[in-house]
């Protein structure tokens, strides 16, 4: 199976953060292409690719990560998001992360492990 395209939304600390989670993860499974980030404003030198229109027109499949610190903001792309069913969440969690197999985790979830804890 080849690699799944995934799209960072956001272009700040925290979608950086998060593309340094999708690279960790990487490095056990391989299973991530990441396409860039989109972002209101382009910006070829931080790799945006598009905006929320560019996610509208998705006509095949494609992974979405909401990289947003705003809950209320994060929530909206999200519902935004949800309306094509092309657009897929995945959860990202850091291989560090200790958690129960049995716990339930929502649609696009991102764990990272805090450093004073490792």
């Amino acid at each position: 199976m080849g690699l799944k395209d995934i799209a960072i939304v956001g272009n700040g600390g925290f979608a950086k953060e998060v593309e340094w989670l999708i690279d960790r993860i990487n490095q056990r499974t391989n299973e991530w292409n990441i396409l860039g980030f989109i972002d209101e404003k382009e910006n070829k030198e931080n790799r945006v690719i598009g905006d929320d229109s560019f996610v509208a027109s998705v006509n095949n499949e494609l992974h979405v990560t909401i990289a947003v610190g705003n809950g209320k903001i994060r929530s909206d792309i999200f519902n935004k998001y949800r309306k094509n069913e092309n657009i897929q969440c995945p959860n990202f969690i850091d291989p560090s992360v200790l958690r129960p197999q049995e716990m339930h985790i929502g649609k696009g979830s991102i764990f990272v492990q805090a450093p004073y804890l490792q």
